[in-house]
């Protein structure tokens, strides 16, 4: 019988991922329990989380056939996503009300992305390699410092998983893949992994203007390597790397973007029953050269160079009670960027110190947090976030967080040259301040062996939210939201699902936020029968604000199928169908989004 990989398939589906920390101590067995690092910084058990935590295995993004990260991060509570056109076209991440920018992106814990920009480009991550994704939803700006207001999200490549693989595919608007990764342990002490991957497509229209209806394509090569060695039972160190480069075609007349994009760590762990500190130093690069029509196709850069240290280090006083503290310093760097003669500044540093605190009980968890970080520009900013969860009767658990966050404006929002060329003006503005929030949640979660759920009330209060074209603070908004989850079984099916009810606002102007829908919902699952695994996934986003004082975009329902075919052990065959009834929808007024769509793969394991 060709089990194998089915097995693995199984056992990740009924204990992966859209579940809370408790559901998972649930529906896992004792040596299976899942473990996540990007909570407090150091591994530990889901199930002591106190802030809700997703985890999104290899397995489960196999099973769905995702092809880009955003296709697997829409599927999670609290996220909407906004894409404007099709496969590496830019995209937006919006967790629970708060701006794209607002989500901290870590790539094996390390913070990526672009000082200009102010987000991580995740529609140039490759999938391939990924071992799993976390996702933090709350502000966890006292643990990690500025940009995560909204949550974090880490994408881990690291593993001691012994496996290699070859995948091929094919798909609509000529898309074609082609990836290999190989994991293995060399001797007692090393392990190495290698990943490569390339992906092409010829596209479609990114602009929904009839006189510019021209294909905008894509193509991306992918390099990760890993190297670990364990000197002894308590001290590991490791190499990470990870290089992207190709291009994106754009609208206008053919506009487009080369980018090369890297990050190269090196880890130092100490590990032992009582300590657990870690050591990093990390360098990476967010590079775009962009050829736009209405540069007249000059060239015009952009580039962000980060240099990374940090130290974090926590000691078990108890089996239930933990301190940590940490120190963090990166510095930004945009002196190779095009447009910055007229800059106050290219580079900035931050400097920061974290303690933080843990008491793990068999009914009561407690958290604490306190953050200083010292911004360049900006001084001094403290945050703090607290949370506690208590087992108020058997499988029944009530939690509380709240926390401050800070984010400090970006080069483009204080410099940026005014521009109107795009029919809009676009500006900084150098007297922009911080953003600061306040964010306060509450839930109840029960969790049995059949079946999860998970109620929470949340509350955001933003001030000197960074908004508009011509850049400004706006004085206060507030996001006040309940979310539903929920993971349960009907004989060999299993579902996840999810509703959120939200009022993103201006409280300025009393307008709702651009791009967010007040309510959305999510339904995922996934049925196992003989050699078959088959994934179904439905989303519903409602009408949404396109822009302050612009039109409203309609609401949109998504349905994807996927199915995999495990002929033997090693080889199985894949196809998807996106976006299955061919809806006609925009996640951003005047850009096009994919429709109905084929998509073929296969894949050998040894």
């Amino acid at each position: 019988m060709k089990k194998t990989a089915l097995a693995t398939a199984i056992v990740s589906l009924l204990s992966h991922a859209y579940t809370s920390p408790v559901f998972a101590q649930n529906t896992t067995t004792e040596t299976d329990e899942t473990m996540v690092v990007t909570a407090n910084r150091f591994e530990q058990s889901a199930k002591d989380v106190i802030a809700p935590v997703e985890v999104v295995t290899k397995e489960d993004i196999e099973a769905m056939q995702a092809k880009s990260l955003d296709e697997v991060l829409r599927r999670l509570p609290g996220i909407q996503v906004g894409k404007s056109g099709g496969y590496g076209q830019q995209t937006s991440l919006f967790v629970r009300g708060t701006e794209s920018d607002h989500i901290l992106i870590l790539m094996n814990g390390i913070r990526i992305g672009s000082a200009t920009a102010g987000n991580a480009a995740i529609n140039l991550i490759s999938l391939n390699g990924v071992e799993r994704v976390e996702y933090i939803r709350g502000p966890r700006t006292a643990v990690y410092g500025a940009d995560a207001i909204g949550g974090v999200i880490n994408i881990i490549t690291s593993t001691t998983e012994e496996y290699t693989s070859v995948t091929g595919g094919l798909g609509s608007n000529n898309y074609k893949q082609l990836g290999a990764v190989t994991s293995r342990k060399v001797n007692e002490n090393l392990y190495i992994k290698a990943a490569v991957s390339q992906e092409k497509e010829d596209g479609f229209s990114v602009s929904s203007n009839p006189t510019d209806l021209d294909d905008d394509g894509f193509e991306n090569t992918n390099i990760s390597l890993e190297a670990m060695y364990q000197f002894s039972e308590a001290f590991l160190s490791r190499v990470n790397f990870d290089y992207s480069e190709g291009s994106v075609e754009y609208d206008p007349a053919k506009s487009y973007k080369d980018y090369k994009n890297y990050n190269l760590a090196l880890s130092n762990e100490y590990k032992t029953s009582k300590w657990h500190s870690t050591f990093v130093i990390a360098t990476n690069q967010d590079n775009n050269d962009n050829f736009s029509y209405y540069d007249n196709y000059d060239k015009v850069i952009f580039e962000t160079k980060r240099d990374t240290v940090y130290l974090n280090t926590f000691y078990s006083v108890t089996e239930k009670i933990i301190f940590g503290a940490g120190l963090d310093w990166y510095k930004d760097d945009v002196s190779d960027s095009t447009d910055v003669v007229n800059f106050d500044e290219t580079t900035r540093t931050n400097m920061a110190g974290f303690i933080t605190g843990l008491y793990q009980g068999d009914k009561l968890q407690v958290e604490a947090s306190l953050r200083n970080d010292d911004n360049q520009r900006y001084g001094n900013n403290s945050t703090w976030q607290f949370g506690a969860g208590y087992e108020v009767i058997e499988n029944i658990r009530l939690t509380a967080n709240s926390g401050t966050a800070f984010k400090a404006p970006t080069f483009n929002d204080l410099y940026s040259p005014l521009d109107c060329s795009y029919g809009t003006c676009y500006s900084g503005n150098p007297n922009l301040k911080p953003e600061e929030s306040e964010n306060y949640e509450v839930a109840i979660e029960g969790a049995y062996t059949f079946a999860f759920v998970r109620v929470a009330a949340y509350r955001n209060n933003i001030t000197n939210l960074i908004s508009g074209s011509i850049k400004e603070n706006v004085g206060k908004a507030t996001i006040e939201g309940i979310e539903l989850s929920t993971s349960f079984e009907t004989g060999p099916i299993s579902h996840q699902v999810s509703f959120d009810w939200m009022d993103p606002k201006n409280e300025d102007t009393g307008e709702v936020l651009a791009r967010r829908a007040k309510r959305s919902g999510k339904w995922n699952s996934s049925y196992i029968v003989n050699d078959f695994l088959f994934d179904l996934s439905y989303l519903y986003q409602d009408e949404r604000l396109n822009y302050s004082g612009g039109d409203m975009l309609d609401s949109y329902s998504l349905f994807d199928l996927a199915g995999t075919y495990f002929i033997t052990d090693s080889f199985s065959v894949s196809a998807r169908i996106a976006n299955m009834f061919n809806e006609e929808y925009e996640t951003a007024g005047g850009y096009n989004t994919q429709e109905r769509s084929y998509y073929g793969t296969a894949t050998y394991k040894f």
